[in-house]
């Protein structure tokens, strides 16, 4: 009788090795690939063990790339814990290591996770900054999934700053990219936030048109919407006026259900929607009713941004019943909720912040990105939200001091026939020029003078200080409104002294060598200029600009009036 003989572990050979490690590196690469693919509902705690385990693997396969990526999943999951402050460090984090290795699609990850941390901060300046680089960082690499995640972000964050026609386009986007590959779910929310963004924006009609589409898509496909999909399809349908079909919405949900058995942040808003249906049918007791138990919700679970909504329903329930003294006190106590409230937030957004930014190289990153956020691409000089962020403060300045302050609004002439005849590639170099030499006309400039150009760029000098109202007050600033048309701001500088400088700029635009650029075709400026009186607003003021630069195009062109 043959003795077997015990088994022999094979050696594991370097090409071996090597093949284990790229069969490792493909499944955790898939796992956390599956897991941005489906944050929708993700849990948070599946989303710390994966993460966990991704990084204990991508140190043992020295892959700091993988380990980056791990860390953004933690980073969502510690946002959807409650922990804004260390997602954001995170997030910055990784932003800077992919920035620093040229890593696209990190890139684009972290500004979408940064995006969402600056909405939860109220800086809708920076949310919408972060979700532009996030789509700006996609390239022919990214998964389906996620390119529609990140138009899905920015599609909000556009809707949020007012610019509906860029979030519709952006959510059109998302939505036939999830169309093609068969995601329902992820059509869902596309629907569901473009009918928010028009609701917020007081367009009825397009929030149902968004709204009906979203409860067919979900009927075609079987699929129960839930109680934040129902809320928005109420909120279209009062819209419209339609109460009694709103009404009838939210009791779709809350009759089987039963509002004791929701979720109590859930049936706490879904019932707040439901007063406000009631009272406005002239249902008044009904409403009653219901405010009660949402108020009853918000105290049990603390629910603080919700009971400050129910207070202001109940001040317009007690003035839909004629009860006005007791409309007034309500009123007042919500003013006073209201405050306390943002309050509580500005403070909690204070330690969101200095999770985010304990260290100075952080907080140099982010001065970085938000001057980056606030000046042309183009031609260098301050855009439109610079513009917006520091011309009022310098009016106010300008008022408490007496000091006087004069803007221009400089549109060159013609400048469509450049564009038409020759290129839009020419038509840049001609702004990048004139920019240069608008920037040379305000002395102390507030981000460095402009000087010149060389195959197209601007050279920028140093900057003289960090950039904002307070520094703005050495001479003014130069930006581009857009297009062809900028401004010049210059503080401390009465008209008398601005035209001068304004005739200079006119007269230096017009003589310059442009043949090499336009051939024979000139380049001329129209300049409208308004000095700043006690009353003056930004928009009074460019308004006033603005008309005498259109007297000044009137006038045949190439001319300041004031």
């Amino acid at each position: 009788m043959n003795t077997p003989r015990p088994a022999q572990r094979v050696p594991v050979t370097g090409a071996d090795a090597a093949l284990d490690e790229a069969a490792e590196r493909a499944r955790l690469t898939a796992a956390l690939d599956d897991a941005v693919a489906s944050q929708l509902g993700f849990d948070p705690g599946a989303a710390f063990a994966l993460a966990t385990e991704v990084e204990r693997a991508a140190e043992r396969l020295a892959d700091d790339a993988l380990r980056m990526r791990a860390r953004l999943l933690r980073a969502y999951a510690m946002d959807r814990s409650g922990d804004a402050g260390s997602c954001g460090r995170l997030a910055w984090e990784v932003n800077r290591w992919a920035a620093e290795h040229g890593h696209r699609p990190l890139l684009s990850l972290s500004h979408r996770r940064l995006s969402t941390v600056y909405l939860q901060l109220g800086d809708l300046a920076s949310c919408l900054d972060h979700a532009v680089q996030c789509v700006e960082m996609l390239d022919d690499t990214t998964r389906p999934h996620e390119r529609a995640n990140c138009l899905i972000v920015l599609g909000d964050a556009l809707g949020l700053t007012g610019s509906l026609d860029e979030a519709r386009r952006r959510y059109r986007a998302a939505e036939e990219i999830l169309a093609g590959i068969g995601d329902v779910e992820r059509q869902l929310v596309v629907l569901n936030n473009l009918a928010a963004t028009e609701y917020d924006a007081g367009e009825w009609d397009r929030a149902w048109w968004a709204a009906e589409r979203m409860v067919a898509l979900a009927d075609a496909n079987e699929l129960p919407l839930d109680a934040n999909y129902l809320d928005t399809v109420a909120r279209a349908q009062m819209g419209l006026g339609r109460y009694g079909d709103a009404a009838r919405t939210l009791e779709s949900w809350l009759v089987p259900t039963g509002v004791e058995d929701l979720a109590p942040d859930v049936s706490a808003e879904i019932g707040l929607t439901l007063a406000e249906v009631q009272r406005l049918q002239g249902d008044l007791r009904q409403a009653q009713t219901t405010l009660d138990r949402c108020r009853q919700l918000c105290d049990e679970r603390g629910l603080a941004g919700l009971r400050v909504r129910v207070l202001a329903e109940q001040a317009e329930l007690y003035a839909a019943a004629g009860e006005f003294q007791r409309a007034f006190e309500t009123h007042k106590s919500f003013h006073a909720a209201h405050e306390e409230l943002r309050s509580q937030e500005r403070e909690a957004q204070a330690r969101i912040r200095q999770a985010m930014f304990e260290t100075e190289e952080a907080r140099q990153e982010a001065a970085r990105f938000r001057d980056q956020a606030r000046r042309d691409p183009l031609t260098g000089l301050r855009n439109r939200r610079f513009v917006d962020e520091n011309l009022p403060a310098l009016l106010a300045r300008a008022r408490d001091s007496g000091a006087p302050l004069t803007a221009a609004l400089v549109d060159l002439d013609h400048f469509k026939r450049i564009n038409d005849t020759l290129s839009h590639d020419v038509g840049d170099q001609v702004l990048v020029t004139v920019a240069g030499l608008l920037a040379s006309a305000v002395e102390g400039l507030l981000d460095g003078h402009v000087e010149g150009h060389v195959e197209g760029h601007v050279e920028e000098r140093p900057e003289r200080s960090a950039g904002g109202a307070a520094e703005a007050g050495a001479g003014g600033f130069a930006a581009r409104l857009g297009g062809e048309e900028f401004v010049l701001v210059f503080t401390d500088t009465g008209a008398e002294d601005a035209v001068r400088r304004l005739e200079d700029v006119r007269l230096a635009v017009s003589s310059y060598p442009w043949s090499p650029i336009t051939g024979d075709l000139a380049v001329t400026v129209s300049i409208g200029v308004a000095t700043a009186g006690p009353d003056s607003t930004q928009r009074s003021l460019l308004q006033q600009a603005d008309q005498n630069l259109y007297a000044a195009k009137r006038a045949g062109r190439d001319r300041v009036v004031n």
